[in-house]
């Protein structure tokens, strides 16, 4: 399942936790776990999004910025 989910990352799309778990024929949990494996394998790392944030206030008080992953390197 890991290689899968490296291939969805090598397609270069944006995908919710919810579709990737589809694809993959499981639920969000396991992904999420996969996810965090690959992040601490270093084969992946996360990127944080600031949307909206024009000042570090607008930041803290706007809780909702999107968590992305984005490959470190390939197997």
């Amino acid at each position: 399942m890991l290689i899968k989910l490296l291939n969805i990352f090598n397609q270069g799309e944006t995908h919710s936790l919810e579709d990737i778990a589809d694809m993959l024929k499981t639920d969000v949990a396991i992904v999420k776990a996969q996810l965090e494996y690959l992040e601490n394998q270093e084969y992946i790392k996360r990127v944080i999004v600031n949307v909206g944030c024009s000042h570090r206030e607008d930041c803290i008080k706007n809780r909702w910025n999107p968590v992305m992953w984005e490959i470190s390197k390939l197997p």
